[in-house]
């Protein structure tokens, strides 16, 4: 298995994502064992300053929007209409939009660690910030104020498309 880091900077979001209902494992038939029963609602949003220097060497641009091209596949993918109030509806040219993908993730910030997920919509408006999600909320488990910009390292896991 294949790790991506994305170095950043762990910042506060708009709110949104605590609107969308991201089904648990019994709600996910294709979804791995280890994927939580319940999600909790909201994200943790790190805006990257740094990609992983492969991203640089395969002359990918500076961008995790990169995410939606399939070159590093996520390890499953959660149906647009199996979200709750999923609001990335798809248009004739862009079919795929709104679909989640969904790679296992570790944060490290504030001298901790914890497992995650990453959970990126293809086409969605963010091109320069991860989404994390897990069971519980990620910034009170790490000792995150929000009153503070905290540097982080997302480590994402999988495999490049045609590795080699």
């Amino acid at each position: 298995m294949g790790k991506l880091e994305f170095e950043g900077i762990v910042i506060n979001g708009i709110g949104k994502h605590s609107e969308l209902f991201v089904p648990g494992r019994l709600l996910l038939p294709q979804a791995p064992t280890d994927w939580p029963e319940t999600l909790h609602p909201g994200s943790l949003n790190v805006r990257v300053v740094s990609y992983p220097a492969v991203w640089r060497e395969r002359g990918l641009a500076a961008s995790v929007k990169v995410l939606d091209t399939g070159v590093f596949p996520p390890a499953f993918l959660i149906l647009r209409e199996q979200f709750g109030n999923n609001q990335l509806l798809p248009t004739p040219s862009k079919p795929s939009r709104g679909i989640g993908q969904v790679w296992r993730a570790a944060l490290f910030a504030n001298d901790h660690r914890m497992d995650c997920w990453v959970l990126r919509r293809i086409d969605s408006g963010l091109r320069d910030v991860v989404e994390l999600i897990a069971d519980c909320a990620i910034r009170n488990r790490m000792n995150l104020e929000a009153t503070r910009d905290w540097p982080a390292t997302i480590a994402v896991y999988g495999a490049w498309r045609g590795a080699g």
